[in-house]
């Protein structure tokens, strides 16, 4: 503890000190703005009025991006370079290059561009924006992998997966033979269960899951934009207000929290009263945050002083004091009595208040409601939905399209007829499918994994160079060392040098539809997923994590994968066994790149239900 004091002494004697910095930093803001305003002219001629990455016939910085990706395609190196203003950027696509900067030079590069764009929108500490090497990283990577990648809560999940597939599939029945909008059909379903199973969103009606998804989205679309690391915010925020006249970051994003909120409030004791995300890691990890630094301060619950204000808001005198506090007071037993004691007993109280419809007299209790309705546990509502729904709404998206293409037919029938078959072997139903029957559908997951080659959730990782480094033209290697001997060994013609505070994009758009990568690139082969075994049985070809990484590569990979897939292979099982579906929209495939690859139109699916009690009917399905 003595530690502990000292670091919470130096910070009450800094929190004078951090009000005059603050109206310093006011002013330098106002100042920096009034410029960014000044060279509104200049950057309007320069940006033009479309800022994708992939509008090669745009201007400025889209097309400058737009075509370096266009010379790294035919470069035989695979990589390409721009300048845009004071800035470099590398365009890496071939698989050796993508593990040397993800993996092998993990630990000279900043994290990829999430971390930058969740930092902005949600709380400042979330998982995505803190060093991976940190113990807050650590700790709240373990929160998410308990929730989302062990077989215990996975297996948890089935079971509502299961119930809200279902709810979809009353709703293509009662559809009139049509789902209007494939992407928001498949935006409701994936937010719809992570609402449901890690937010505790009993009550989350349609339309504003839609209106949600829309402003969250746009939010994320700003932030994951290039353009985000080329330019100053205050020159975005002119362009976006009065050059391009669309809604500022801050509107958006208030709107969306300004839904978050109302959602909460409906379903208050549903979050606190189940097993979920928001309950026992958001609100729990703040609530005993919150009351260790009230025991340390020797400060009542609930007391609205400037210094215990100023602490809730987590004004400490550098990170490393805060994360070394944090970390030493885990193994501490009073810490552990307010996590395994205090946390409950307030809980309790609190849910007892509610349900009476009284006035809060414990102010334990009161901290936990307060918490519930706060900005702070808004955003990280916000954070979940956005992680969990976005990139699994794009993949069930894609997938159903894929297997709703009269092309791909075949393939449809292959899938269907493994699920019918694995079915009568168990002697079980398709909507009675735990994680380990789903997981034991070999070609349904080849399908999954050759649907996110061709079209990844995220298209292109960004990350800043934190040290200078070399790519060199060598062998994909598995270790360090190894990598380290093969540079030794190479030929310095082929050097790529990385200088710190250089970008590099890694295209998983590009490099997973390389030839050089997989043959026949452009076909959907789920068979390409698939080898037999040494008892000529058919098992899942694990694919290289070098020329196939739509979930990211390195430390930060997507924690969410896991679930991801089982909540499109649960969509995949309820719509395909019980319905024929039909997309001929010419551009169906057509896409653009912002934060996750977004289709360029609006999609409809021609639907037609079959008897599926009829044996006949299901072999011609078949």
């Amino acid at each position: 503890m003595t530690n502990s004091r000292e670091i919470l002494k130096e910070l009450n004697q800094k929190l004078r000190i951090s009000n005059t910095k603050e109206k310093k930093q006011t002013s330098f803001s106002r100042l920096v703005e009034r410029l960014g305003n000044t060279v509104s002219s200049i950057a309007r001629d320069i940006t033009g009025d479309y800022w994708d990455a992939t509008d090669v016939s745009g201007t400025g910085v889209a097309k400058q991006i737009g075509l370096a990706i266009n010379r790294a395609r035919i470069n035989p190196r695979h990589t390409a370079k721009m300048r845009f203003l004071t800035k470099k950027v590398h365009v890496v696509q071939e698989a050796s290059d993508v593990h040397q900067v993800l993996v092998i030079n993990e630990d000279k590069i900043h994290g990829e561009d999430t971390v930058r764009v969740f930092g902005k929108i949600f709380n400042e500490g979330n998982i995505f924006d803190v060093p991976t090497d940190s113990f807050e990283w650590r700790e709240q990577r373990s929160y998410f992998q308990h929730y989302m990648t062990t077989a215990k809560s996975l297996n948890h999940l089935m079971t509502p997966m299961h119930e809200i597939a279902n709810d979809y599939v009353q709703e293509i029945s009662e559809s009139k033979g049509e789902i209007s909008d494939v992407e928001d059909f498949a935006t409701r379903f994936a937010m719809d269960i992570i609402g449901k199973t890690q937010l505790g969103l009993a009550i989350f009606p349609a339309a504003t899951k839609s209106a949600l998804a829309h402003d969250i989205n746009a939010s994320i679309d700003k932030l994951a934009n290039p353009r985000t690391l080329l330019f100053p915010d205050s020159l975005i925020k002119y362009y976006d207000t009065y050059i391009h006249r669309s809604k500022s970051l801050e509107e958006t994003v208030e709107s969306a929290l300004k839904m978050i909120k109302e959602t909460i409030k409906v379903n208050q004791l549903n979050i606190l009263t189940t097993d979920n995300w928001l309950r026992d890691v958001s609100i729990k990890y703040r609530w005993c945050r919150r009351r260790a630094l009230e025991f340390a301060l020797g400060l009542k619950a609930g007391d609205k002083s400037e210094n215990a204000v100023r602490l809730a808001k987590n004004q400490w005198p550098t990170k490393k004091a805060k994360t070394d506090w944090y970390e030493g007071i885990e193994k501490d037993q009073w810490y552990k009595d307010i996590v395994e004691k205090e946390w409950p007993l307030a809980l309790q109280t609190c849910l007892s208040t509610m349900k009476k419809n009284t006035q809060f007299t414990d102010a334990a209790a009161k901290d936990i409601y307060d918490l519930l309705h706060s900005t702070e546990i808004g955003k990280d509502a916000a954070l979940f939905l956005v992680v969990g729904h976005e990139t699994t709404a794009r993949f069930f998206q894609f997938t159903m399209t894929l297997l709703a293409d009269e092309k791909h037919k075949k393939v449809l029938e292959i899938m269907v007829e493994e699920i019918y078959a694995y079915a009568r072997k168990h002697n079980k139903k398709p909507e009675e499918f735990t994680k380990k029957d789903i997981d034991s559908l070999v070609y349904m997951q080849a399908i999954l994994i050759e649907s996110l080659r061709m079209f990844p959730l995220v298209p292109v990782l960004k990350a800043e160079a934190s040290a200078d480094f070399i790519l060199g033209k060598v062998e994909k290697c598995e270790s360090k060392a190894e990598h380290k001997i093969a540079m030794e060994n190479r030929d310095k013609k082929g050097d790529v040098k990385i200088k710190k505070g250089d970008f590099i994009f890694a295209l998983a758009s590009v490099s997973q539809r390389l030839e050089s990568n997989y043959e026949n690139p452009d076909m959907f082969l789920p068979e390409r997923f698939i080898e037999t075994n040494s008892d000529d049985v058919a098992v899942l070809k694990k694919p290289d994590s070098s020329k196939w990484y739509p979930f990211g590569i390195g430390r930060r990979v997507c924690l969410g994968k896991q679930l991801a897939t089982q909540e499109v292979g649960v969509g995949l099982i309820h719509m395909f066994t019980k319905f024929n579906l039909l997309i001929n929209e010419p551009k169906r495939y057509d896409n653009v790149m912002i934060f996750t690859l977004r289709p360029t139109c609006k999609v409809s699916a021609k639907v037609s239900e079959y008897d599926r009690n009829n044996e006949s009917v299901m072999m011609r399905r078949r």
